[in-house]
């Protein structure tokens, strides 16, 4: 549909030359969120074949149901990951975490060897589970059919800035935006892992910045970004456009916001 050479975008540029076509931003964010270095790559692998060997055993996961009744967990089910649906692999590795003791607990006696990959891959699994829990959000605001690509480009560029907090927040052991992280005592997270995870987020940032080039130079027009303040004859026309862009200002607003101070979460 939209290919370089072929498909609609590329009839209609000839057509109409000045016409601007943008590749799907959901696409590009969810190939963004799948980079992972060697080490993160590794545990994820030992996370999810810990959730495949209870979960995609009937047997297995009955009993690891029962276990969590017994245990007073707020679920008694994992999560299947699954590459075709992009909120899966948060929602599943969310779920590990809150199940984790039960789950430890189950592997001990189904398979030692897989429990103690998955003790030592816990750090990582908290992590990633508060990273791509925030990978969800911004896949759920880029969703819809109400968002335009003024809005979708002020939630990808202010995530791209956050990128950078996270990483700085890291650096000084603060775990204030990793809520998984901050319920476990800060020394049992190694320089080492802190420097996997760091150099993970600076991974991130640099592919932000490449999958979203034409996004960062987009020519926004001063009318949209501040609609109200265009001079206008029309009462009726202000009063519409007033409506129209109220969600759209105050995002441009609180990404401004962040941009000055580097405040918001």
């Amino acid at each position: 549909m939209v290919g370089r050479y072929r498909g609609f975008a590329s009839l209609l540029k000839e057509k109409v030359p000045d016409v601007r076509t943008v590749h799907c931003v959901l696409n590009r964010q969810h190939l963004v969120a799948k980079k992972l270095s060697g080490e993160l790559h590794d545990a994820l692998k030992v996370c999810i074949r810990a959730v495949n060997k209870i979960k995609a055993h009937p047997l297995n996961s009955r009993l690891f149901a029962l276990l969590c009744d017994e245990n007073d967990d707020m679920f008694n089910q994992l999560l299947l990951h699954t590459e075709v649906r992009w909120l899966s692999r948060g929602h599943s590795l969310q779920r590990l975490v809150d199940l984790y003791d039960s789950t430890v607990q189950f592997l001990a006696d189904v398979d030692s060897s897989l429990c103690e990959e998955l003790k030592k891959c816990k750090n990582a699994l908290l992590y990633l589970a508060d990273l791509y829990y925030k990978f969800n959000v911004i896949q759920k605001r880029l969703q819809g059919k109400n968002v335009t690509i003024i809005q979708a480009r002020t939630v990808l560029l202010g995530f791209q800035g956050k990128l950078s907090l996270f990483r700085a927040s890291l650096a000084r052991r603060d775990f204030h935006y990793f809520s998984n992280l901050q319920q476990i005592q800060s020394e049992s997270i190694s320089d080492g892992d802190l420097e996997i995870y760091m150099t993970h987020l600076d991974n991130l940032i640099e592919d932000f910045k490449v999958r979203f080039e034409d996004l960062a130079k987009m020519k926004v027009p001063e009318w949209i970004l501040t609609p109200i303040e265009v001079e206008i004859g029309n009462s009726d026309i202000a009063l519409h456009l007033e409506e129209e862009f109220t969600d759209m200002t105050v995002d441009l607003e609180a990404s401004s916001l962040f941009r000055r101070k580097g405040l918001l979460y």
